[in-house]
């Protein structure tokens, strides 16, 4: 499956037609793996969702980076296996970010420089780490509240 997904984003170029709201992948209970750079620069997502139904993934780098369409972010992955670094950055359209419960660490330039994000981000008691610049240029958010399992902020987390 993960050739098939492959060769349909990269080889037919396909990946800017298309419009993942609800992503429905009839026959697969899991997905396992999202490679570095899958969705980068897919344009017409709206949405992302990982619930907490998603478990063990891994995420690779840049796998939804520079999306600029995508206004909400609900990652609530569990015991994911691998986040890549900058999985979120440059999507300038989020205006929501909303970290689940389920997440234990964020990782370096997750979701850096989306100046768009407006609401007041929440980050769980669950979340241990949040790796460097984790949240760099993201100018538009109205408070953070720094959940009380939080062991390591690193440099330039929120600069």
């Amino acid at each position: 499956m993960k050739d098939i997904l492959k060769d349909f984003l990269f080889q037919m170029n396909l990946k800017n037609y298309l419009t993942i709201e609800k992503p429905m992948f009839q026959g697969i209970k899991q997905i396992s793996e999202i490679e570095n750079f899958a969705f980068h620069r897919c344009h017409n997502l709206k949405k992302i969702i990982f619930n907490n139904k998603m478990t063990h993934i891994k995420i690779g780098e840049y796998a939804f980076g520079n999306c600029y369409n995508i206004s909400t972010i609900y990652y609530n992955a569990v015991n994911c296996e691998y986040i890549g670094d900058s999985v979120f950055a440059g999507c300038s359209g989020i205006e929501n970010v909303i970290i689940g419960d389920s997440v234990q660490i964020i990782p370096v330039n997750a979701f850096a420089n989306i100046s768009s994000a407006t609401n007041h981000l929440t980050i769980p008691n669950s979340v241990l780490s949040i790796g460097s610049s984790a949240f760099r240029g993201c100018f538009g958010l109205s408070g953070v509240s720094i959940g009380n399992q939080v062991t390591i902020v690193s440099d330039s987390a929120f600069y």
